[in-house]
């Protein structure tokens, strides 16, 4: 009788092994300031070990895009996130593509505006990698930080785009 409570702790630590852990700390604290757009045509990015906010190019009090995220890989120059991203509601973008919708004959274009409506009515999420990684000093007061986005579905993983962030050096 006794056994049995110990091969239930045993069988419960054999599991605890088996699940991956995630840091909950960037090893260069670096990564925790905002990432200024290098060109200014991007939005400025705020990462954290578990969340990215990714906001509008013209105003940076507006987010674009944010997500609940792991990371899963940690290293001093280069960090991995795995993000659940959620596109918000965009009424100007809503109405714009049933404009498109309602007057085109293309079906490339109404491919693409179908799309826009999904994405941009506030209920569309995606899983998507999100890679940085440290380079050389662009300016005195500049980092440079390389930022690859990778899209994740059942069927294909691939580099969807890639932008370049500016980082004030920490001084000691």
């Amino acid at each position: 009788m006794k056994k049995f409570p110990i091969f239930l702790l045993l069988l419960f630590l054999s599991a605890c092994l088996n699940f991956p852990t995630y840091d909950k700390e960037f090893k260069n604290p670096i990564f925790y300031q905002p990432l200024e757009p290098l060109p200014k045509e991007l939005g400025y990015v705020y990462i954290t070990p578990t969340s990215i906010d990714i906001r509008d190019a013209k105003d940076k009090n507006i987010t674009y895009k944010n997500g609940n995220c792991k990371l899963v890989e940690n290293k001093e120059n280069f960090i991995k996130l795995l993000c659940r991203i959620r596109w918000p509601k965009n009424e100007k973008m809503l109405e714009f593509s049933k404009y498109v919708l309602g007057t085109t004959t293309s079906s490339s274009q109404k491919e693409t505006y179908e799309k826009y409506l999904l994405l941009f009515s506030g209920n569309y999420y995606e899983n998507e990698y999100y890679t940085y990684t440290i380079q050389e000093p662009f300016l005195d007061n500049c980092i440079k930080i390389e930022q690859n986005i990778y899209k994740t579905t059942d069927k294909y993983i691939g580099k969807i785009s890639s932008a370049h962030f500016c980082i004030t050096p920490i001084k000691n």
